[in-house]
């Protein structure tokens, strides 16, 4: 009896720690690193860093990638420990023009 006792403890003691989730791209850093502005285009970054998270409403040759880790908790609300948006900008001719990296505190 104290065997399954035990055990039953130790398994509700285990589903109440947290654990750590990552929604949207992440984007290995040795792909971000193989682009390069001028000379790639949109088919370029596509197999390199994916499908954009989303396309921006006023400008379609601004794609946005977002990658967030949050801390889940049994009963609670996921708190997002780490935010992170890359905007990669093309010209009229689908070329890369900039990447920008923008961290949860800059927003």
């Amino acid at each position: 009896m104290k065997n399954i006792l035990l055990l039953l403890t130790c398994a509700f003691l285990q589903a109440c720690g947290s654990t750590t989730a990552t929604h949207g791209q992440i984007i290995p850093k040795q792909n971000l690193a193989i682009l390069e502005k001028g000379a790639h285009d949109k088919f370029a970054v596509l197999r390199y860093l994916g499908s954009p998270s989303s396309v921006s409403s006023f400008n379609e040759q601004e794609w946005i990638y977002i990658t967030t880790k949050a801390a889940q908790k049994p009963f609670t609300h996921d708190v997002v420990t780490q935010r992170e948006v890359l905007i990669v900008q093309f010209d009229d001719n689908n070329i890369l023009q900039n990447i920008e990296k923008r961290s949860m505190a800059e927003g």
